[in-house]
C-alpha cells in the first residue's frame, strides 16, 4: 500500500515497461542507525502545544540513532485487479539504506525509463531499465 510504505519522500510516475499503465516509485526511510528511536518520535507527534513549543524537550537523537532507516524503495506495478503491489524485492530495488529523491528518464535512448536514486549517507543508485518489453504506448 503505497499509503503506508514507510517514511516517504520523494514520489516519480512513469510507464516502465510502456504498456500504458503508469507504475510508481516512492524514496522511503529517514536515518539509518543501529538504536532504534522510533517510539520517541512517535511520542513528539501526539504531544500538546505546550511540549511542541519548546524543542528542548523534544527526543534527542543523536549519532547511531536509526529512524526508519531500514525501509527500502517502493516499485509499485497495477495488477490486474487495478491495486497496486510493491515489485522493489523482486527487481532488486529494495536496498536497506533511506532514499531521498529519484530521476526517471531514458538515458541511453532505447524507449526505456530508467531510474537514478538518491540515498542519505549512502552510494546513489542506478538502475537500467532491460525489459524484454518494450510494449507500443506514446503517451502526449
Amino acid at each position: 500500500n503505497l499509503a503506508w510504505s514507510g517514511w516517504g519522500w520523494d514520489v516519480k510516475m512513469g510507464d516502465f515497461d510502456n504498456d500504458s499503465q503508469l507504475e510508481i516509485t516512492q524514496a522511503t526511510g529517514f536515518v539509518k542507525g543501529r538504536n532504534n528511536r522510533w517510539a520517541q518520535l512517535q511520542e513528539l507527534a501526539t504531544a500538546n502545544d505546550g511540549l511542541v513549543a519548546h524543542p528542548g524537550w523534544w527526543p534527542h537523537v543523536r549519532k547511531g540513532d536509526d529512524l526508519a532507516g531500514d525501509q527500502t524503495m517502493r516499485f509499485f506495478a497495477r495488477t490486474p485487479d487495478g491495486d497496486y503491489a510493491n515489485l522493489s524485492d523482486r527487481l532488486g530495488l529494495a536496498v536497506p539504506i533511506p532514499t531521498r529523491g529519484m530521476a526517471v528518464g531514458d538515458s541511453n535512448g532505447d524507449g526505456r525509463l530508467d531510474l537514478a536514486v538518491a540515498r542519505q549517507w549512502g552510494e546513489p543508485g542506478f538502475y537500467l531499465n532491460e525489459s524484454r518489453t518494450t510494449g507500443d504506448f506514446l503517451g502526449l
